[in-house]
């Protein structure tokens, strides 16, 4: 990863924004993982996030500025059954971006974590599959659609403009969701997850 980073800046001189947002997830309760299973999750969400920002870090010390943007998730803030290693992960990564906030701001270094909520990827379309998954999701959306790629992206575009340089160590989070279950049939959830290409049973 160090080459990598060094290649770069002996191209192009200099790094100013990296994001950190590779990440793999599935459902399954904490009694039920194998030992390799919760490896590989913590070795892509945390261990990669790591060395991206670490090789980042030491690139933008040397040159006095930088920006690095660390996406986590709303499971790294309050952890849900079901998700057992991938809400570690990703707790991990929230606290590796507060450390590195602190460590690096007196280098004018900036560190953000973003938290989205459910956004509507290949990624969650292959984890939620029953109807009570996806009734769960819309009792805790204040918003009737599912986050979506963009949402999400238009953050981190924020993030790495002229718009937040005095924002360090920050958890913005991106989901219309309310703090409680919101009472209702949803069934607005099922035409919108098909309308985003989920593949759900006749009768959903």
């Amino acid at each position: 990863m160090n080459r990598a980073f060094e290649a770069h800046v002996a191209q192009l001189d200099r790094i100013d924004v990296v994001v950190n947002c590779a990440g793999i997830c599935w459902k399954k309760r904490v009694v039920e993982l194998e030992d390799d299973e919760w490896k590989q999750m913590l070795s892509i969400n945390l261990d990669g996030t790591f060395y991206v920002a670490r090789a980042a870090a030491r690139v933008m010390e040397r040159q006095k500025a930088g920006t690095i943007i660390l996406i986590s998730s709303g499971q790294g803030i309050t952890g849900e059954a079901g998700f057992g290693a991938y809400a570690a992960s990703k707790g991990g990564v929230a606290r590796l971006g507060e450390v590195l906030a602190e460590e690096l701001g007196p280098n004018g270094i900036t560190v953000n974590v973003v938290n989205p909520g459910l956004t509507f990827t290949r990624l969650s379309r292959d984890t939620f599959k029953t109807e009570q998954d996806w009734r769960a999701i819309a009792a805790r959306s204040t918003l009737p659609r599912l986050g979506r790629p963009a949402d999400v992206a238009h953050l981190v575009v924020f993030l790495a403009g002229p718009g937040s340089t005095f924002m360090s160590g920050q958890h913005i989070t991106t989901r219309g969701r309310s703090p409680g279950q919101l009472s209702g049939p949803h069934d607005w959830v099922f035409d919108e997850a098909r309308a985003l290409g989920a593949e759900l049973p006749e009768g959903m």
